[in-house]
């Protein structure tokens, strides 16, 4: 079809119109043309157009995005010597290296922070800063609470043997434990005692008297008061009583001492008592080695207790009379 055969008729012909709108702020053209009769035969023509949007006007600034960093996990807490990863997220910019900081404690350059040691509830700031523009940075506060006491130790039984025993006498023998929250609960997992011998449950002591011999093994636990256990093995041997060795009606001394003076020296003080003093108390305050010399004539009545001290066969500890040697009444039988 050829523009001149698209003109409309001439006025009068119902067939053509032509109408123009126009918006209220951008100009459209609405233009419909109906053609009942152009050369070439009957068309129908329908066309729409919309004018393109304004661009910006001259001299306007351009838009720019503000650079953020945020750091994350935000506000956290976290206990003394304890440590957590951070991380930075930067926007509005594709150069996105960081730096990390913080006023308490360290930090890693990946971001993992390790809280300082405080006695009270502490804010520490962890900082990330951009690289590219170090004036460009972001961060959070920190709360760092002190660390709670450390949990006890664990028990243990700290016995390793139990000594032996003799069949028909009194044992007795403890097992101890240390460590964990007392009290401590006593109790026989494994094998057992001789009948005769327990093991107390508070005390874990194992006493008692059997008429049996030979080695038993047992097992041992122990649980503290927050159920924490331990136990350890042991066993208890017990020997046959031995009559003695009898040599015909009477047995034998087995033990004797020499106690004439040649053989019981005291080369230490004197300790003198007179008449009405405290024999009690000079036998208190003897040292090895020592002579406690009683007035003579005079009496010490009462009971007495010789305190057992750690004294060798050279250094004895020597009560008699003030009286000399020679004046002594011979000693008379009973």
């Amino acid at each position: 079809m050829s523009p001149e055969n698209c003109l409309p008729k001439p006025a009068g012909n119902p067939a053509s119109q032509i109408i123009f709108q126009l918006g209220a702020s951008l100009p459209v053209l609405i233009l419909t043309l109906i053609m009942s009769a152009c050369t070439g035969g009957m068309q129908n023509f329908a066309q729409t157009a919309k004018a393109p949007v304004p661009k910006a006007i001259d001299g306007d600034p351009p838009k720019t995005e503000t650079v953020s960093i945020t750091v994350t996990p935000s506000n956290p807490s976290l206990t003394s010597g304890n440590t957590m990863q951070f991380t930075a997220t930067v926007t509005s910019t594709t150069k996105t290296a960081v730096t990390w900081s913080c006023s308490l404690g360290t930090i890693s350059g990946s971001g993992l922070f390790t809280a300082p040691n405080v006695t009270s509830p502490t804010t520490a700031r962890v900082t990330a800063r951009l690289v590219a523009t170090p004036t460009t940075d972001g961060g959070t506060n920190v709360t760092v609470n002190p660390a709670g006491p450390p949990p006890p130790p664990l028990p243990t039984i700290t016995t390793t043997s139990l000594p032996s025993g003799t069949s028909g006498q009194p044992y007795s023998a403890s097992i101890v434990a240390t460590g964990g929250k007392l009290p401590y609960q006593w109790s026989g997992i494994a094998g057992a005692l001789p009948k005769g011998l327990a093991l107390n449950a508070s005390t874990g002591t194992v006493s008692g008297t059997t008429s049996l011999s030979g080695n038993f093994s047992f097992t041992a636990q122990v649980q503290d008061a927050s159920l924490n256990k331990a136990s350890r093995a042991f066993v208890v041997s017990m020997t046959t009583s031995n009559g003695g060795n009898f040599d015909g009606p009477a047995e034998l001394p087995r033990v004797y001492l020499q106690t004439t003076l040649a053989d019981t020296p005291a080369p230490g003080k004197v300790i003198s008592v007179n008449a009405g003093g405290d024999f009690q108390a000079a036998l208190d305050s003897a040292n090895c080695g020592d002579t406690i010399q009683l007035q003579s004539g005079a009496s010490f009545p009462g009971k007495f207790t010789l305190p057992a001290k750690s004294c060798d066969d050279q250094h004895w500890i020597i009560i008699r009379t003030s009286a000399a040697a020679t004046t002594r009444a011979p000693a008379t039988a009973p």
